[in-house]
């Protein structure tokens, strides 16, 4: 995820979707650290179930329900329920500002793992 610069990964049987599971979420399971991490599978992490909205549903709307869920993403599905995409709090602010999200610009930026990266603190020499 973080090599592909993204925070949500929809999880699928197929096409259908089924669940999400985000960067947060993932994190949380390595709070100590790798090594200390119990083997967990994806059905354990995985959120149930999702926030949906289909295709045809206004940017008004889909904003009104992220915000009611405390959501930073909506999967998009079809009325059969299959993945088509994702609306993130990202795409929504690109399209409010007029500058709609293009699929290659999140992967544009640098990213940086700020959860893993280590800042050296040295001793004061008082």
């Amino acid at each position: 995820m973080i090599q592909a610069g993204i925070r949500h990964l929809p999880v699928v049987d197929g096409t259908r979707l089924v669940g999400m599971i985000d960067d947060r979420r993932l994190a949380g399971e390595y709070v100590a650290g790798p090594l200390t991490a119990k083997p967990r599978t994806v059905r354990d992490l995985v959120e149930h179930p999702p926030l949906r909205a289909r295709r045809d549903t206004s940017l008004r709307d889909a904003a009104a329900r992220m915000a009611a869920d405390r959501a930073d993403a909506v999967c998009v599905t079809t009325p059969t329920d299959d993945l088509i995409g994702i609306a993130t709090t990202s795409d929504l602010v690109h399209a409010l500002a007029g500058r709609p999200l293009a699929h290659g610009d999140a992967n544009d930026a640098p990213v940086t793992p700020l959860l893993f990266r280590l800042t050296p603190v040295l001793p004061t020499a008082d």
